[in-house]
């Protein structure tokens, strides 16, 4: 069967986790940069204007207090 011949659908679940750490810190470890983030988005809920409280979540867990 080739990819183009299916039909349906399939279910699936996943997690994705990435660390993160700040320039500085990567140069200071002498840590290979892979890539560097500039910005970031999530939409997860289907509305036009996403979620307000969604966003708020990841804005906390990822800048340092």
């Amino acid at each position: 069967m080739r990819f183009s011949d299916a039909d349906g659908y399939a279910r699936g679940e996943s997690v994705v986790c990435f660390m993160l750490k700040t320039i500085s810190q990567t140069l200071a470890d002498g840590d290979h940069i892979y890539a560097i983030v500039r910005e970031t988005g999530a939409h997860g809920t289907g509305t036009p204007a996403g979620d307000r409280l969604e966003a708020q979540a990841i804005w906390d867990a990822s800048v340092p207090s």
